[in-house]
């Protein structure tokens, strides 16, 4: 494996023998160590120091839970499908990434010029016309929607061949047959055009009884979110530790809203669908808009809630049950004897066909990999493949990272290692370097001039799940 590394990685790691001990100290930090590991404590040796390293140690017996995973190996037909979605997702991200790269820019280019015009205050002076107009110009745009980018993840799914019965469905007009998700609600700068609809950030209230002590909870509204909403604690304000959110007694006023254009209160269960959709901030209560913040209420939730104690939840918001969304209902729409089907737990026999799907990273442990195992279930006779690149977010900002301090590395390493400088040496100036505001903009560029391949995506193996889930 050596010899295949990029040339960067060889000259970091210097030969086999540190990668494969690079290698054993990542493995000894996977919880499968400790599971399944063989090696047990110390043996006593006569005549031999307490702490001596060369001592034998016990064999022990594995732990019962220990079950590594069979190996898996791809066929010609699920390479060529991931390195097809590789290319869709990864030109989709590149052209992101561009497009935010240049929004800092302008980010800084503003603050230059306010820091600039600030200083000519003071010497009773302004700005060129110029740059004023470009000020203004700067100042329409809104920044703030840059933020949270970094952790965003993004997703590319394809169906081939879905069919109900043996009869072809077909693309629908709502839902095409390849496309992209994301996990957050996109903004304008990334067109939102572009990705399948996007489902809002929604709160929903659970009685005190149902939620006390359960700071998550999973598979609930299914009629609402396919296979099944999962739910995670509020922040901010409401947050409390051990629960979902601090306890909230709801009153009658505080359930009570005011439609668009109507002058009389009313409650939520009064309103139609309709009514609900059309429902903005100022139309709810006071209290009402405290706990909601900038998201939006469920309306199969908040038509349920009458006078008593609740804890608040956010709904997870992820790119896959985004795709799974859009994908359910244009099958309910396409064949309406299966809708209430889908809004249960199956299975349904007779939809077959291909969904393969690529996320940035690996669908989380306790939302999108339970519906995913669950969609295996519910549709036995669709093919569904899905890759990912990073195990985390917070993963691909580390490899991100270390791409950007490896473009630093070369750019001064004929230099720093005629200056007599050592590999490790050499990382930490690099470190350093990118400390520096415009060395991070240079990386950045270079990263977006000539993209560095991502990790080669991994395939998902559905987690096995106890009783309870959480």
């Amino acid at each position: 494996m050596f010899e295949q590394l990029a040339a960067p990685e060889k000259r970091r790691l210097g030969d086999a023998t540190t990668l494969r001990r690079e290698v054993v100290e990542q493995m000894k930090q996977m919880p499968i160590a400790q599971r399944c590991s063989l090696r047990g404590p110390l043996k006593p040796v006569p005549d031999s120091s307490p702490n001596s390293e060369a001592r034998p140690h016990e064999r022990t017996r594995r732990s019962a839970d220990c079950d590594p995973p069979d190996s898996i190996s791809l066929g010609p037909d699920m390479i060529a499908l991931r390195d097809d979605m590789q290319r869709s997702l990864g030109a989709m991200r590149h052209e992101l990434d561009r497009t935010y790269t240049g929004l800092r820019a302008e980010e800084r280019e503003l603050k230059a010029l306010t820091s600039r015009m600030m200083q000519l205050k003071l010497e009773k002076q302004s700005l060129p016309p110029a740059d004023a107009a470009r000020m203004k110009e700067l100042q329409k745009k809104n920044f703030r929607t840059l933020n949270g980018y970094d952790l965003m993840n993004a997703a590319y799914y394809r169906l081939d061949g879905i069919a109900y019965g043996g009869v072809p469905l077909g693309p629908s007009p709502d839902f095409p047959d390849s496309g992209f998700a994301l996990s957050t609600v996109p903004r304008a700068w990334m067109h939102p055009e572009n990705f399948v609809k996007p489902v809002p950030v929604r709160r929903v209230f659970l009685p005190a009884a149902q939620a006390e002590g359960k700071p998550m909870q999973s598979d609930l509204f299914r009629a609402d979110y396919p296979l099944g909403a999962d739910l995670m604690p509020s922040v901010g304000k409401l947050a409390e530790p051990g629960q979902a959110s601090k306890k909230i007694t709801l009153t009658e006023r505080d359930l009570q809203v005011t439609v668009p254009g109507g002058k009389q209160a009313r409650s939520f269960a009064e309103l139609t669908d309709a009514e609900f959709d059309a429902l903005d901030g100022k139309s709810l209560s006071e209290a009402m808009r405290q706990y909601v913040g900038e998201g939006n209420l469920l309306a199969s939730n908040a038509k349920s809630l009458t006078p008593g104690d609740y804890y608040l939840y956010q709904i997870r918001s992820c790119s896959e049950s985004k795709i799974l969304k859009g994908w359910f209902d244009a099958l309910k729409k396409a064949v309406p004897a299966i809708a209430d089907l889908l809004d249960g737990r199956g299975p349904i026999p007779k939809v077959t066909g291909k969904v393969g799907i690529l996320s940035d990273s690996n669908p989380c442990s306790y939302s999108c990999d339970r519906r995913l195992a669950e969609l295996e279930e519910m549709l036995p006779d669709v093919e569904l493949t899905v890759f990912y690149h990073f195990d985390t977010p917070t993963e691909a900002l580390e490899w991100r990272s270390e791409q950007a301090m490896l473009r630093v590395m070369e750019k001064h390493r004929v230099a720093w290692e005629g200056a007599g400088h050592s590999e490790n040496d050499i990382r930490q100036m690099a470190a350093a370097e990118l400390k520096k505001p415009d060395v991070r903009q240079w990386a950045e560029e270079q990263l977006l001039a000539s993209p560095p391949p991502r990790p080669v995506p991994r395939l998902w193996t559905r987690t096995e799940y106890e009783a309870e889930g959480f």
